[in-house]
């Protein structure tokens, strides 16, 4: 597997793991709240911002080559010279095999990555409704509150 693979399954192995941290119930609320409001989350967030796109976009790119991989190794375009050949019979299937590999373990991890955020994000909006005080913006604080703003705070936007 070259670099790149084990590099895209070695993300996935974290993603799976992040998955499961996020679900075990014996963390509670304040637990999240305690690691969501570090203080260093807020200073890396446009440097994440730009990692978590850059990251998404090479995963896509080796998502788009991986399906490029399968049906360059496709089975309608053996030659009749490659079913002759035993040995070439094999090669071939083995890189078939490696590129369908390739295909499972990028989208699966573009698949949790995508759920991860997604899971993040609601997490966040939750703990911004239950304390509106938790987030950067203070919202009670920003405006006076009048229709249009509590409006604005019962559908703060969050998913």
């Amino acid at each position: 597997m070259s670099i790149q693979w084990t590099a895209v399954a070695g993300l996935l192995y974290l993603e799976i793991g992040l998955v499961f941290v996020l679900c075990i119930p014996l963390l509670g609320a304040k637990t999240w709240k305690k690691l969501f409001s570090i203080q260093l989350f807020y200073f890396l967030n446009p440097v994440w911002r730009v990692l978590y796109y850059s990251t998404l976009l090479l995963l896509v790119i080796l998502f788009l080559d991986s399906i490029r991989e399968m049906n360059k190794f496709g089975e309608s375009e053996m030659s009749y010279d490659v079913r002759a050949n035993l040995e070439t019979k094999l090669d071939h299937s083995l890189k078939r095999f490696r590129a369908q590999r390739n295909f499972y373990i990028t989208g699966m991890t573009l698949f949790l990555i995508v759920y991860v955020t997604t899971e993040l994000v609601m997490m966040s909006c939750l703990m911004l409704q239950c304390n509106p005080s938790f987030g950067i913006f203070d919202i009670r604080a920003s405006k006076p509150r009048s229709s249009t703003g509590g409006s604005l705070k019962t559908s703060s936007g969050c998913i």
